[in-house]
């Protein structure tokens, strides 16, 4: 038999718990331009041209943009210089500008579009053609 183990009531329980996010405030504008720095100089490093970051836990992570992946491609494309070119559905364009955490422009494809196309033309017009 295992002891203390469902001997609460509600109230108790609840009493006992304490504010885990007392002294914790949200991640500052500087925090994710240096995680993009960090990525930038890395790239640098590895001779990478241009990493893809997906819409979830990698997009937030480096440039605060908070959006959950769906069947459409939201993604940022994040350069050696530390630049960032995000992609969005048309119709979503003033709603992920209003999510940015690092703003950036913004370019867009439309229902009929395949966005991989368009992270393909905006690679050419960077002239990345490998890395």
């Amino acid at each position: 038999m295992t002891t203390g183990v469902g001997t609460n009531n509600q109230e108790d329980a609840l009493a006992k718990l304490s504010d885990m996010t007392g002294g914790l405030a949200p991640i500052e504008e500087s925090e994710f331009r240096a995680r993009l720095e960090k990525a930038a100089q890395l790239m640098r490093e590895k001779d990478w041209q241009a990493l893809l970051v997906t819409a979830g836990s990698s997009m937030l992570y480096f440039t605060g943009t908070h959006w959950h992946s769906s069947e459409r491609l939201v993604a940022a494309l994040i350069f050696p210089d530390a630049s960032i070119v995000y992609i969005s559905p048309e119709f979503e364009v003033s709603t992920i500008t209003d999510f940015m955490g690092l703003k950036s422009p913004v370019r867009s494809w439309e229902e009929h579009e395949c966005p991989y196309s368009l992270v393909s033309e905006i690679l050419s017009e960077k002239n990345i053609t490998s890395g």
